[in-house]
């Protein structure tokens, strides 16, 4: 699961730096058009412009990639889980703005990514963290924790002299 998180996150912090870039870019142009400038500072500004606007279409790329990876994980979703996780991560919407557009409270647009999450570290997360899980509530009971899988004790004596292992953050 953690791999798919990961590019989940990657695709969001790619389609945010490309909306940054763009908006530098469209700055640059707007100063360009204004011609106020000498024959050296017009230079200088095109040259500035040109590099940067080779740095954003490499950007471009990269995001298109990470989203296009991205886009294979969330296939798995559906229905307004899919509508939730696919505005966060791919379009990189706050959640604010997701609960506005899809007509829902923000605690359903976080329910809704919970379960999302879920269903995505089920299917991608195989048995390998199924059974973390299982050797963590195992470790947990034989040391006293609560049921919330906090251990009571020092942690010394749980899976090996570790603290247990947690599961991902999801809201």
């Amino acid at each position: 699961m953690s791999e798919c998180l990961e590019c989940l996150k990657r695709a969001r912090e790619y389609e945010k730096e490309v909306s940054a870039m763009v908006t530098e870019v469209e700055r640059l142009h707007r100063i360009m058009k204004l011609g106020r400038s000498s024959q050296a500072r017009a230079e200088q500004l095109t040259t500035k412009l040109y590099k940067y606007e080779q740095e954003l279409n490499a950007q471009i790329d990269r995001t298109v990639d990470a989203k296009r990876e991205a886009l294979e994980y969330l296939s798995l979703l559906s229905g307004e889980e899919r509508g939730v996780m696919f505005r966060y991560y791919i379009l990189a919407m706050e959640w604010q703005e997701i609960a506005m557009k899809m007509f829902m409270s923000e605690r359903r647009v976080f329910l809704l990514r919970k379960s999302a999450l879920a269903k995505l570290d089920k299917y991608y997360g195989g048995r390998d963290n199924d059974a973390d899980r299982n050797e963590n509530k195992k470790a947990a009971r034989a040391c006293g924790a609560d049921p919330g899988g906090a251990c009571a004790a020092d942690r010394s004596h749980c899976l090996g002299g570790g603290e247990l292992r947690e599961r991902p953050f999801a809201p």
